[in-house]
């Protein structure tokens, strides 16, 4: 059996003489990048992006840049239910450029036993270390802030009970339950590093003994500062359904008017393709129809030019230059890929799991963008908050550089 600690902890050491060479080449920058600590993910890997939550690998793989995941010590039945994906297709698609795994567990001891996972551990970047020392690197007092912040919400909730404990983990995604503290006080320390007018809030909430919309608002102001480079490796960081959802329930995707300048043209751009019928989720599949889809000339020309559309509708649209046939081109382009897929699921032996499928259609490109919640009328609805206020002029949504559709609501092709 391979014993994958000593790869580990030979990726860890490489990591860290990238990181020395970084900071060193940025140590007369004023405004360092983080994508200066990724040196290997230049060139082909110009362009990454996370896979959004609540979307599986192997549907990113149909339509999205280079998309990271996180590599985590897991059974081979444990990656298929996580990923949707066996573990041989994941290695091909990482082979083809598709997928960047992130080492996400770094103790060496975690990974004892896990050898079917040499493979992807051997080809993984270690991003954790890299985001640390880049945000040392803008904000010296960093690792003093974040043990302060985790201390501070060992007191804070050092009364909640188990049940209280696991809804505040599962709200905020800090699972497992026991590193509530170590991922929220995390978090608040990037705030600390990026936006500490962020970090203000947080502040806030918590005195007032808010502790739902405090670890909500985290994520949620996590995702805007930092997720950037922690779930992206300085690329570029989407929205998926459940982190959209919680900007809703915040009040964040509901954007004022006054705070969004939107001209008629990118108006129709954005209500035409969030009215666009979805592509449907995938569950399980045959993994050898996948690849053969994935390889075709013909599907990969088609998807270039759908994410180069996007890009164009973006400026376009940044320029008041947009038009409906432009529009109607990119629906048209949409709709034939769909064509492709349709054909492609009619050929798999196990067909789609229809109870859990998420409609969703997503590019993952552009210049300008929005993410899109469910319709337009939430883009530009009203509805204020000061919260909201807040994580809204942090996202800037204008520059995301991101369109995502995504709207549950609407019926499977």
């Amino acid at each position: 059996m391979i014993d994958l600690r000593k790869i580990v902890i030979e990726k860890i050491a490489a990591s860290s003489d990238v990181i020395k060479q970084a900071v060193k080449k940025s140590s007369r920058d004023s405004n360092p990048s983080i994508r200066n600590f990724f040196p290997e993910l230049d060139g082909q890997f110009e362009k990454i992006t996370n896979i959004p939550s609540g979307i599986s690998p192997p549907q990113f793989a149909l339509l999205g840049q280079k998309g990271v995941f996180d590599l985590r010590p897991l059974s081979p039945q444990e990656f298929l239910k996580l990923h949707r994906i066996d573990i041989h297709t994941a290695e091909a698609l990482v082979e083809r450029g598709v997928l960047i795994p992130n080492l996400y567990a770094r103790s060496p001891q975690a990974w004892h036993g896990f050898g079917h996972l040499y493979p992807l551990l051997k080809t993984s970047i270690v991003n954790g270390e890299r985001s640390d020392a880049f945000l040392r690197r803008i904000y010296p007092l960093y690792d003093e802030k974040r043990d302060h912040r985790r201390n501070r919400l060992t007191v804070a909730f050092s009364d909640l009970t188990p049940e209280q404990r696991q809804s505040l983990a599962e709200v905020s995604r800090a699972l497992p339950v026991d590193r509530l503290e170590h991922i929220s006080g995390t978090r608040w320390a990037y705030l600390d590093a990026l936006n500490p007018n962020l970090s203000y809030i947080a502040s806030e909430l918590l005195e007032k003994h808010q502790l739902k919309e405090f670890v909500s608002f985290l994520r949620v102001a996590k995702h805007i500062c930092a997720s950037p480079m922690t779930a992206s490796a300085g690329g570029r960081f989407v929205w998926g359904p459940e982190d959209i959802a919680l900007r809703r329930e915040l009040g964040v995707a509901h954007s004022p008017t006054e705070m969004l300048s939107i001209t008629q043209e990118l108006e129709y751009l954005l209500s035409e393709i969030s009215g666009i019928r979805p592509f449907d989720n995938f569950n399980f599949y045959d993994s050898g129809k996948l690849l053969e889809f994935i390889d075709r000339s013909d599907n990969i020309a088609m998807r270039d030019a759908i994410l180069k559309m996007t890009d164009d509708l973006v400026e376009l649209a940044a320029a008041n230059k947009i038009s409906e046939a432009k529009v109607a081109d990119y629906k048209k382009m949409i709709e034939d890929y769909r064509s492709r897929l349709t054909w492609f699921r009619r050929f798999t032996q196990h067909g789609l799991g229809a109870a859990n499928a998420i409609a969703f259609g997503v590019t993952l490109s552009g210049v300008g963008g929005a993410i899109l919640g469910y319709s337009l009328g939430a883009i530009i609805a009203t509805k204020q908050t000061g919260i909201a206020r807040a994580l809204y002029r942090a996202c800037n949504r204008t520059a995301d550089r991101v369109i995502t559709t995504i709207d549950g609501s609407v019926g499977r092709s």
